[in-house]
This record gives structure tokens, C-alpha cells and sequence, in this order.
């Protein structure tokens, strides 16, 4: 009889598999429609892009099964790919590009652990969580070598590294299966400049993924990588009557929901629900959900440095070195972040609030 760790890994690394191709494929439809609409030409393409997408997810949902995961938003993509004709015939191509980023960034929140606390509702990121990322961003960087586009494979490529980077320290951090260093390395991502190139290293991650070493102890891994094993029952202890706050969380809800910030891989991430937003920020490259603000945690310190996504009016955004106060009012009883950045020799800052939890 096999020992269980291979069991597991076999088992575990065959659906993380399923989650880097349901999301690259994803990832390439995305950079495809919105670039080039849909045509009788690239009909063909994307259907099949589509469909496999939605058998991977399928597969996925079967064997998703290990509690406390469940399959129920697996399948909810799924479907939310099925609609896609009928969902967003009367879309623009920035509308129906938006339509499978929601798609992708629900196959994100599906493979984080989400809990009830204290503080609320927690999202934290596991392997799977970057895996998805991985693939992701994988298929829009080939998709933009394909379509000759340098921006997307440029944005593509950019995702690549931060996923590799954020999934090695949350595999370091929860012993959760991902890429090792030597894997890493050895893709060689700078040199891979063709579209054959580029696929082929798609598919040495793909077995890259599938053979990821996964490390048993002590004994928590991600929603994909769970498997079969079936895990002792834990029982939460009762919450203290009076629970601390930690001033110096920055995780939850700001701006009434405009900005939900969690913590991944060791920093802090801010998503954005933007409301009334402008014409240029979608021209700039707005979308629900998308990061446009990391940092990392800094303990006690009311500063900290990271990268801010600056809305650029009439072209494309970027992100900018950025300087993160956070300021505390006992007074109002709020927090605000506070946000330094320098663009073209100008100091600018922008600031969101809340109120103390």
C-alpha cells in the first residue's frame, strides 16, 4: 500500500491541474474578447476556450468534496460560463471581457479559505488561490503574444511573477503545494518571447503544478489540495467575551465596501468595488475586484511602502511607488489610509476611511 503523502499528492496535484487550466483558459478568452470582440473568425477559438474551461470546472466540482470546501461555487462558475452568449449579448467588448474576469476572480475567492471571526468575514489566500492566478495570467500573457498586443502580454507577464512570488512564501507559510525555487527558475519566463515558446512553458507549468511538492505537516493544506484525506474534526473554542481589537489590522471593509482589503502571502492586498466610476477609470483599466493597492504588513508601524494603480486619464494606468499612512482619530473614531505618490514630478495623495471595528 502507498505511503499517504504520495496518495495525497497524486490525488491533490491532478486538481490543482484543473484550476491552472480552467483559469488560463479563462485568462486567454478574457484578453481575446476584449481586444478583438467576437468575430465568425475567432468563434471557433473562444467556444473552445470556453468549453474547456467549463469541463475543467466540472471535473474540479466532482472531487471538490473534502469539508469545509464544498463545490457549490465551483459549479457556479461553471455555470456563469455557460450563460456567456446570453449573458452578454447586448455588452460591449469591455462588458463581456468584464464578464469572464467576474468569472475568474470567483474562481480566485473560491479557492481561498473563507471563515467567520471576530472581525468578520475573512478571506485568506492559500496555493490554490495563486495557482489560479498562475494560470491566469499565463493565458492573457500568450493570449497577448498571439494577438501581436505587448500591453497584455507585458500585464500578463507581470501576473506570472507576482502569483510565483506570492504562491512560494504562502507555500512556505501554510506547507501547501506549490512551485519550488528550482521550478521556478528553470522556466526561464524572461526568454520565452514566441508563442511556441511561450506554450510550451504553459505546459511545463502545467506539470510543473501537477508535481508540486507538497509538505504534510502539519497538516492544513488549500480547498484544491485537500483530496480525499479526510481531516481531524476541529472544534472552535469559544469566542472571548470581550475580543481585542488589533489597531493595527488593516484587513475588512472601507469605504462603505469601496475597498476590501485582505491579507496575502504576507502583505496587504486592496480590491476595489468602486461606485459611480468614471468613464476614463474603465478606458484606464478599471474593473470590479481588481487589486489597485499592495503593501506589506508592517506590525506597529503607521507607514509602509507599496504600489498604488494609478488611473490615467485617456490611456492606459499603472501602478506607482507608493508611501501608506494609516491614521487613527480616537477623536471621530474612524482610520483613514492615506496614500503618497509622486507621477511626473508631482506629489499627489488620495484616502480612504472607516470606521474602528
Amino acid at each position: 500500500m502507498a505511503p499517504l503523502a504520495s496518495v495525497q499528492r497524486l490525488n491533490a496535484n491532478e486538481l490543482q491541474r484543473l484550476v491552472f487550466n480552467a483559469a488560463g483558459n479563462i485568462g486567454m478568452t478574457e484578453a481575446i474578447v476584449e481586444n478583438q470582440g467576437i468575430t465568425p473568425a475567432n468563434s471557433p477559438t473562444i467556444n473552445g476556450y470556453i468549453n474547456t474551461a467549463i469541463t475543467m470546472l466540472d471535473q474540479l466540482a466532482g472531487q471538490y468534496n473534502d469539508p469545509p470546501f464544498d463545490s457549490g461555487q465551483i459549479r457556479k462558475i461553471a455555470s456563469m460560463l455557460r450563460r456567456f452568449p446570453q449573458a452578454t449579448d447586448r455588452m460591449n467588448n469591455r462588458g463581456k471581457a468584464s464578464y469572464l474576469r467576474n468569472c475568474y476572480t470567483n474562481l480566485k475567492s473560491a479557492m481561498s479559505a473563507i471563515f467567520r471571526s471576530n472581525l468578520g468575514l475573512r478571506y485568506n489566500a492559500t496555493c490554490d488561490t495563486f495557482v489560479a492566478d498562475l494560470g491566469y495570467n499565463g493565458g492573457k500573457a500568450l493570449a497577448g503574444i498571439m494577438l501581436n498586443n505587448r500591453f497584455i502580454e507585458n500585464e500578463g507577464r507581470s501576473g506570472i511573477n507576482l502569483a510565483l512570488g506570492s504562491g512560494t512564501r504562502t507555500r512556505d507559510t501554510l506547507g501547501c503545494s506549490f512551485l519550488t525555487a528550482d521550478q521556478i527558475r528553470a522556466l526561464d519566463i524572461q526568454n520565452r518571447r514566441t508563442s511556441a515558446d511561450f506554450s510550451a512553458m504553459v505546459r511545463e507549468l502545467e506539470g510543473d503544478v501537477r508535481v508540486a511538492s507538497l509538505n504534510m505537516e502539519p497538516g492544513f493544506d488549500s480547498p484544491a489540495t485537500k483530496g480525499k484525506v479526510t481531516a481531524p474534526e476541529i472544534v472552535d473554542p469559544p469566542p472571548p467575551a470581550n475580543p481585542p481589537a488589533d489597531a493595527n489590522d488593516l484587513t475588512g471593509s472601507w469605504k462603505d465596501g469601496q475597498a476590501i482589503i485582505t491579507k496575502e502571502g504576507g502583505y496587504y492586498v486592496a480590491r476595489a468595488y468602486f461606485k459611480n466610476v468614471p468613464n476614463y477609470y474603465w478606458q484606464a483599466g478599471y474593473h470590479e475586484g481588481m487589486v489597485f493597492l499592495k503593501f506589506p504588513e508592517t506590525g506597529s508601524s503607521s507607514y509602509s511602502q507599496g504600489q498604488y494603480f494609478l488611473f490615467l486619464y485617456g490611456e492606459r494606468g499603472i501602478f506607482v511607488d507608493a508611501a501608506i499612512e494609516h491614521i487613527i482619530n480616537p477623536a471621530t473614531n474612524q482610520e483613514t489610509l492615506k496614500i503618497h505618490y509622486t507621477y511626473k514630478d508631482k506629489k499627489s495623495w488620495v484616502a480612504f476611511s472607516r470606521f474602528r471595528r
